[in-house]
């Protein structure tokens, strides 16, 4: 049996007083590091990554914060596929129920109400791939994302290299100033109007769901979560809105900064404006992931019912939308035809040289042409373009100088940009048939063929 020498017995000795000095510098790293209980982070898209660093947060009667950003979200949805367990959490992490972890420093650890939230960037494709499997559709994971899509758009290197970052919006100052003033626990309170509003707001789309009956497992699962994301998101564009204010814009009357903290405690009352942000941006992601559940699950779109002209001879509603495809009547209508008595124009002028739009071949079996001529024009009655005499004979066109409903106006605007070349009556519109600078309708007459 070999007996130790005096100098390895040292030797040994000075290693394990140095072993435990390097554990009480990791034990006090870790004590600096639980103090910091609100940290931007990126982790590696794994529950470890994400327990790891709950626990390292974690401090009793304190709820730890967490950014869990992935920079491809594949590797998350990949991750959530193989592990259960982390499917299961993830799903629990939206209506921040304990996360229950065993880790080696602090054993088993009662996570309460972690706040986790999770960003990410990906292309469509890949969210189709996860999507398409059914059990990946299992506890209405995809409801609990909020979706944005930004529009393509054809970018220019050299604009791009000239762009001053220093005007750019540093999100790092942002979220600093966030992260401080949530140091100290808060709470978020609706203002009365606020808390009417958003009550209204959901109340809205549960009745456009049960109305309309689209009410089917995927329009409820989003309804169950937009008074979540609704409430959330409230507080989230305040807070953001409040802590851009406090690093770029607010001052005091000498010049100097102001204190974050006073510009932040106004974030904890929700304004009604924030209310109806946040109801946008749902909206908006609830109608990016209706097209995605569709195009995954070979959904039947909902059909339009073709709006046919004249169909309903009695209704002389017409949306604006229609009025823009059928202008070029009514720029024929003000520009092409001789006037009369200032700004009168004849009924049987415009039907004569068929300036109104076509009709089905049901339709014109229905109803004679005179009938759907007058049909036009009491739509267009109906917008405040025109006004059809009683004895339905002439029609009264606007005048340039004469005052006009708001509405009005912007239809006229809409025409105009469509059209160019439309104008209305002016004081110096010929009288009596005499024709107008612009009228050609003689030419029109030889070149139009009539329908009937």
């Amino acid at each position: 049996m070999c007996m130790e020498s005096k100098e390895m017995r040292d030797a040994k000795n000075v290693a394990k007083a140095k072993q435990k000095e390097n554990k009480k510098d990791d034990k006090e790293e870790d004590s600096s590091f639980k103090k910091e209980l609100y940290q931007k982070i990126l982790v590696n898209g794994t529950l470890q990554g994400l327990e790891d660093v709950l626990a390292a947060k974690y401090d009793e009667g304190v709820t730890p914060g967490v950014l869990f950003a992935c920079d491809e979200l594949s590797v998350l949805f990949s991750n959530l596929e193989k592990d259960a367990t982390f499917d299961s959490t993830f799903l629990m992490l939206y209506t921040a129920k304990f996360l229950r972890t065993n880790t080696r420093s602090y054993g088993l650890l009662d996570i309460v109400n972690p706040r986790v939230n999770i960003t990410g960037y990906t292309q469509p494709e890949t969210i189709l791939k996860f999507m398409v499997k059914s059990e990946e559709d299992s506890g209405g994971k995809w409801e609990r994302f909020i979706f944005a899509a930004p529009s393509k758009m054809l970018k220019q290197m050299g604009l791009e290299a000239e762009v001053d970052m220093d005007n750019v919006v540093d999100i790092d100052k942002v979220l600093e100033i966030v992260t401080e003033f949530h140091k100290t626990p808060r709470e978020f309170e609706f203002t009365a109007d606020a808390k009417k509003r958003f009550y209204e707001l959901i109340d809205e789309r549960g009745r456009d769901l049960y109305e309309n009956a689209r009410y089917d497992s995927h329009s409820s699962g989003l309804q169950g979560k937009a008074a979540s994301k609704i409430i959330r998101l409230s507080a989230v564009v305040q807070t953001m809105e409040k802590a851009y204010n406090a690093a770029y814009t607010a001052t005091e009357e000498d010049g100097g900064p102001v204190d974050p903290e006073q510009i932040m405690l106004d974030s904890l009352q929700i304004s009604v404006d924030s209310v109806d942000r946040a109801f946008a941006i749902v909206a908006y992601s609830d109608k990016i992931a209706t097209l995605l559940h569709q195009y995954t699950h070979r959904m039947p779109k909902e059909r339009k019912s073709l709006e046919v002209f004249c169909s309903d001879i009695n209704n002389v509603s017409m949306t604006d939308q229609k009025l823009m495809s059928f202008s070029n009547h009514v720029v024929n209508i003000y520009t092409k035809l001789p006037v009369i008595n200032g700004n009168q124009v004849l009924v049987n002028d415009i039907q004569r040289l068929n300036f109104f739009p076509q009709s089905t071949p049901e339709v014109r079996k229905k109803y004679l042409k005179s009938n759907r001529c007058l049909y036009f024009l009491r739509c267009l009655e109906s917008k405040g373009l025109m006004k059809v005499s009683e004895n339905l004979t002439t029609v009264d066109l606007l005048r340039d100088n004469e005052e006009k409903p708001d509405h009005v106006v912007a239809v006229i605007d809409g025409i105009m940009k469509k059209n160019p070349e439309f104008v209305l009556c002016v004081e110096s519109a010929s009288s009596s048939g005499v024709k107008r600078k612009n009228d050609d309708s003689e030419n029109i007459v030889k070149a139009v063929k009539v329908d009937e």
